[in-house]
């Protein structure tokens, strides 16, 4: 099973890819570990996943891409800037994050909102759906700039 997160709209967008190298620290069984990778905001092609996310079935816009950040100041900064970047006053775009290669989870839970209301809590919620059984969480954001 995969997550696969989404920026879907109605006409083509440009390919973006931000990322830049990042430590991150970890402590598993009382040992810290620390690696560096590449991780940041990303817009990419829909191709790995693709097969797997049409199967699921949803009403999602035509021109779809993979997205990749993570719950960062600076991965929310990005993916504003590349929003208001491509998208005029008055369109909408739909972010979804669904989990592909499982049993029915359901339709993603759909939240409606606006641009400048996206913040870290909305990111957060977009990353981490809750799922009322404490399982795996998806969403829909249907987002109008």
């Amino acid at each position: 099973m995969s997550r696969v997160l989404l920026i879907a709209a109605d006409k083509p967008l440009p390919l973006c890819d931000k990322q830049c190298e990042r430590t991150k620290t970890t402590t598993i069984q009382g040992e810290t570990f620390s690696f560096t990778a590449l991780y940041g905001f990303r817009v990419f092609e829909h191709a790995y996943y693709r097969s797997a996310v049409e199967d699921l079935n949803y009403p999602m816009k035509p021109h779809q891409y993979e997205l990749e950040l993570e719950l960062d100041e600076d991965d929310l900064a990005q993916l504003k800037a590349y929003l208001r970047e491509h998208f005029s006053s008055g369109e909408t775009f739909e972010l979804w994050n669904v989990w592909v290669g499982t049993d029915d989870l359901g339709r993603p839970t759909h939240y409606c909102g606006d641009l400048h209301d996206f913040d870290m809590e909305t990111l957060q919620q977009f990353l981490f759906p809750p799922y009322p059984d404490g399982g795996l969480g998806q969403c829909r954001m249907t987002v109008t700039v």
